[in-house]
């Protein structure tokens, strides 16, 4: 998805949630900037991961389904916790830094043993930025869901799940499976609404629709 396609989605969702763009842009700049000195992973290694692959993309819900047959694995966020308990290598790790201690620490770790880490900018997540990118050691990618500038990409997506999926049509995934996806029901985070949760998870839907039709989940 192009920054042209895009923006006028993005518009949408922030006047639906009442959020800003500057705070966006500040986080992107910040983002940026930390990733000075990073091994950064461009779009065409992105791409060797991707594209013509049947990729599975794993989320945080319960599920009982199989990750047989997949060629690409994608984590986004707290799917962390599924993709250990199934014993799968990320090859990519979509994230805002916002999963539990534990769970950030194993993205830590998949990441120094290979798995390539796309970190999400949005205006929330300054503080985690500041925090962990300097402990990041392995390549990265970032990502901004405002217009991107320097080192950003903006393929699409709200959630870590719905960007995991965006990210994948953009880089021309020839399927798209998700694992661990629930978007009926929140998956609960502490001190979180679970009003918001609700209403983006029926954005994550939207966005998977338009991004590619036929994902399907497990």
């Amino acid at each position: 998805m192009k920054w042209s396609e895009w923006q006028p989605i993005y518009e949408e969702i922030i006047s639906d949630f009442g959020y800003g763009r500057e705070p966006d842009r500040r986080a992107a700049r910040l983002l940026d900037e930390l990733l000075n000195g990073h091994v950064i992973a461009g779009e065409e290694e992105l791409q060797r991961l991707v594209a013509g692959k049947r990729v599975l993309v794993v989320g945080p819900a319960r599920t009982d389904g199989s990750a047989d047959g997949f060629d690409t694995i994608i984590v986004a966020d707290s799917g962390m916790e599924n993709a250990l308990k199934l014993g799968l290598f990320p090859d990519i790790i979509v994230t805002d830094l916002d999963a539990s201690g534990e769970m950030l620490r194993q993205q830590m770790k998949m990441n120094e043993r290979g798995s390539v880490l796309v970190v999400h900018a949005h205006g929330d997540n300054i503080p985690a930025l500041k925090r962990y990118l300097p402990e990041i050691h392995g390549a990265v990618a970032g990502t901004t869901q405002a217009e991107p500038e320097g080192k950003l990409h903006n393929f699409g997506g709200f959630t870590d799940g719905d960007r995991a999926v965006t990210m994948a049509a953009h880089l021309g995934a020839a399927e798209i499976a998700l694992l661990g996806f629930d978007l009926e029901n929140p998956t609960p985070k502490a001190g979180r609404d679970a009003e918001t949760k609700r209403k983006k998870l029926e954005w994550a839907g939207r966005i998977i629709g338009m991004a590619d039709p036929q994902a399907y989940i497990l």
